[in-house]
């Protein structure tokens, strides 16, 4: 789907924030979606801190072997937090209202 086109279905649904990542790497598919009407900004987050491939000569006849390592893949959703005290958040965490 087009990007206009998902912006479009997103004021048509009442969304206010609509997010989706995919990740493909060999023998991995990751794909996040975030569709929602919150005015919390948000973060969405993929970490692979490191991924290995291998491929080995197989004997004569043989198929080569391969080998994937991957290690710590971390995919986060992380709404905004309320400020350190004292501080003010442009976005009422509890309403989602804005301030104006």
């Amino acid at each position: 789907m087009c990007q206009a086109l998902r912006a479009a279905l997103a004021r048509c649904m009442g969304w206010f924030a609509s997010d989706r990542v995919v990740l493909g790497l060999p023998g991995l598919r990751i794909e996040v979606r975030r569709h929602t009407r919150s005015q919390v900004p948000a973060e969405l987050t993929v970490v692979v801190p490191r991924a290995e491939f291998r491929r080995r000569r197989g004997a004569p006849g043989c198929p080569p072997e391969m080998e994937i390592i991957y290690s710590g893949i971390t995919v986060a959703h992380s709404p905004r937090h309320a400020p350190e005290a004292g501080g003010r958040h442009p976005v009422d965490l509890a309403t989602g209202a804005t301030e104006r």
